[in-house]
């Protein structure tokens, strides 16, 4: 048994001898399909609907190429407010968490071949072609909503929950600081596929207006720019 424990703790320390992680942190507009429908229906209504991302990540990377993978966990949240003149006095307050899982690929196409296995900072050649690179990945998301819709003086909430398979594509920059830290600008667009929001239905059901409305599935699509600190050990 020691002789496993100690193996296991080896090989766990000799694969951290030449590790990279990252925090991220976005700017996220949300857009939500079905609601947007529907609040459309009820004549002048408008809400905000952005809120933040943050996310760790673990790096690893092709030997030959400079194709790298980045799995990564984050954490999104967005507060939204409705109001309109044909719900007077209704309003209706929703929160949204999104806790995901997305295994992104990193393809820097103007430089497949890097000169070395290290960070930009110590790559040769030109600035841009060493630090352009195209992402995508697919994921999952845990997507946490409370609604909280106000009706004739009435609270209506309605708390749900489900998973759902996420799908990742963006642009990003890579900036040196140091052999050992990288600065990143990204973009990237998300998408989490559509499933039935509750909320939604009890929506259409408290509306003064006759809205036929028989589809209560709900798309979710984010758009972030942010950035990433990554920092790289072993070198």
């Amino acid at each position: 048994m020691k002789n496993i424990l100690l193996t296991t703790l080896l090989l766990c320390l000799s694969f951290g001898l030449f590790a990279q992680i990252g925090i991220t942190g976005a700017y996220s507009s949300i857009k939500t399909a079905g609601w947007e429908d529907v609040l459309n229906n009820e004549g002048s209504m408008t809400y905000n609907s952005t809120g933040y991302t943050v996310g760790l990540e673990y790096w690893f990377r092709l030997p030959d190429f400079r194709i790298e993978f980045l799995p990564e966990i984050s954490y999104g949240t967005f507060d939204n407010n409705f109001e309109g003149n044909t719900l007077v006095p209704n309003t209706m307050e929703s929160s949204l968490d999104i806790i995901a899982f997305a295994f992104n690929t990193q393809i820097y196409i103007f430089d497949m071949e890097g000169d070395c296995n290290c960070p930009t900072w110590g790559k040769d050649g030109s600035f841009f072609n060493k630090g352009f690179y195209l992402m995508a990945g697919p994921g999952i998301s845990y997507i946490q909503q409370t609604s909280n819709i106000s009706f004739d003086g009435t609270n209506n909430e309605v708390e749900e929950n489900n998973l759902r398979l996420l799908l990742s594509a963006g642009v990003g920059f890579d900036f040196g600081i140091t052999k050992s830290l990288t600065l990143t600008v990204f973009g990237r667009y998300r998408w989490h596929q559509s499933n039935s929001f509750e909320g939604l239905e009890r929506l259409v059901d408290l509306s003064p207006q006759e809205i036929i409305y028989e589809n209560y599935d709900s798309v979710i699509t984010q758009f972030e720019p942010g950035l990433k600190l990554s920092y790289r050990w072993g070198e």
